[in-house]
């Protein structure tokens, strides 16, 4: 942050090189202008603050910048506006007024003068107003509405009552047309789409189509907003948005969109309880169990996984249902979904290990070795605390394996090894010749457990440590394995 206010200070310094001003102006200019308007506040108070209790003199200096320097502070250039925007936030409320002026006119200045309006010094509040007032009428529509997020924080101000202000940019939101709404709102960045959203839900002015939009947008609090408006759509466009809330990657928005189907009856409401009762949401599942249970007492949730797993139509939904209501011996049933499509075969091992994890933890040891990262990761982590000493066996041989996910995944199962020194296990790490941070890892973690629980070093192990760090003469000498390599030393110097 220091560095870049160092720029704008060189921006704005009429005694520095012409060429240098004017690339500092431009690289000051471009990430202003990128700066989405609802962080302005932020940007303020951070140039503000700048040069406080500082000696300073001459031009060059922005805490000695006064109205009369504004002509020769500022460069030539194409759009001098990001740069009159911070010298709207100076410190001074001269140079404030002054910058103003130059904005009140310019092309995406009246995200700036709304910083303005609730200045502390009447006459730029006053000013900043003034020129609001002035070019309202032509602002364009995309501006007005990425300014929304400034308007609505006017509200939350006490200095000065701005309710009049805002009902303005809330009467010209309702002018404008459903695609430049449309338009503005895919174009705005998050805070914009927020704020839009909630115009929509004050005013009660409702936009369908922008409310889908907000549905599938990557921002949950869009989501959340649009999906809070579903209910106040017509009828004709809600059907579609409840059914499009159900498909949502959010667990609570699609437990939201079960919930409004249920309220409004909708007449594929069997369809999408059927797909409710395989959800991978365990609140949407239990939604839709409680409906089948109500108009089907003879439903048996159980029986419906097991048929569908035996069947071979097995998904993340059907395996987190079998695992939460299943009994212990299910897990077998589970052995097959491991070849399936990684996502199922994750589920899968999960699922395992929450029925039955001593009968199923054989099998998830054999996962480990799987070529599939994904389900490799997964069988390690569901072993993590389950990992023996009489493990060692299949660990030095995954140790060995092709594949190196395999071999960090074995690393990863005998460092967790609870009170047993795994001694030469983790010392043959060095068969993984192509992962030379795993080795080093490995040796600090074995020089770990030495120390933890004083063990003592073998005479085999001594020699085997020593030529590790032969073969690796450029390793970090890390506190814990030069302690180790003097244990090392001082029992082979006691043996000769």
């Amino acid at each position: 942050m220091a560095d870049a206010y160092a720029l704008v200070r060189m921006a704005v310094g009429s005694s520095w090189p012409r060429a240098l001003r004017v690339r500092a102006a431009a690289v000051v200019s471009t990430v202003v202008a990128r700066v989405p308007p609802a962080r302005l506040p932020r940007l303020d108070e951070g140039v503000r603050d700048m040069g406080w209790g500082r000696e300073v003199t001459g031009i060059d200096s922005w805490a000695a910048l006064s109205p009369a320097d504004l002509p020769a502070a500022v460069p030539n250039m194409a759009d001098p506006t990001p740069l009159y925007g911070l010298l709207s936030c100076h410190r001074s409320g001269y140079v404030r007024e002054a910058a103003i002026a130059r904005l009140a006119t310019a092309p995406g200045g009246l995200r700036w003068l709304l910083l303005r309006v609730n200045d502390w010094v009447a006459p730029v509040r006053i000013r900043a107003l003034t020129a609001i007032t002035e070019r309202f009428e032509g602002e364009q529509p995309g501006e007005v509405m990425a300014c929304l997020p400034l308007v609505f924080r006017l509200l939350r101000l006490s200095r000065m009552d701005h309710r009049g202000l805002v009902k303005r940019f809330v009467d010209r939101l309702g002018d404008i047309s459903v695609e430049a709404l449309g338009q503005g709102f895919e174009a705005g960045d998050r805070y914009t789409k927020r704020a839009v959203l909630r115009w929509m839900s004050e005013s009660g002015r409702i936009h369908p189509e922008l409310v889908a939009r907000g549905i599938d947008d990557d921002d949950l609090v869009v989501r959340l907003r649009a999906a809070a408006l579903v209910g106040e759509c017509p009828e004709e466009h809600a059907e579609v948005l409840r059914e499009r809330l159900c498909w949502n990657r959010s667990s609570r928005l699609r437990v939201q969109g079960f919930e409004l189907l249920l309220q409004a009856g909708s007449r594929r409401l069997l369809t999408w309880m059927r797909r409710g009762i395989d959800d991978v949401d365990r609140d949407v599942r239990k939604l839709a169990s409680e409906w089948w249970r109500q108009r089907h007492p003879g439903f048996d949730l159980l029986a419906h996984y097991r048929a569908e797993i035996d069947a071979g139509r097995a998904t993340p939904g059907k395996l987190r249902g079998l695992a939460a209501a299943g009994e212990p011996a299910d897990w077998e049933r589970l052995v097959e979904c491991l070849d399936a499509r990684p996502a199922v075969a994750r589920e899968a091992l999960e699922a395992m290990r929450r029925l039955d994890a001593e009968g199923s933890r054989e099998c998830r040891m054999m996962m480990v070795d799987d070529e599939r990262g994904g389900v490799s990761r997964v069988a390690t982590y569901t072993l993590v605390h389950e990992v023996r000493a009489s493990d060692e066996p299949v660990l030095r041989e995954y140790l060995g394996s092709e594949h190196r996910h395999v071999r960090r995944r074995a690393m990863r199962l005998v460092s967790n090894l609870t009170r047993w020194r795994p001694g030469l296990v983790l010392l043959e790490a060095d068969l993984d010749a192509e992962d030379d941070e795993s080795r080093y890892a490995a040796l600090d973690r074995w020089a770990t457990i030495i120390g933890s629980y004083r063990a003592e070093v073998t005479g085999e192990e001594a020699r085997a440590l020593r030529r590790l760090l032969q073969r690796h003469p450029n390793w970090p000498r890390a506190p814990r394995v030069l302690q180790l390599l003097e244990i090392v030393e001082a029992d082979v110097s006691a043996t000769n």
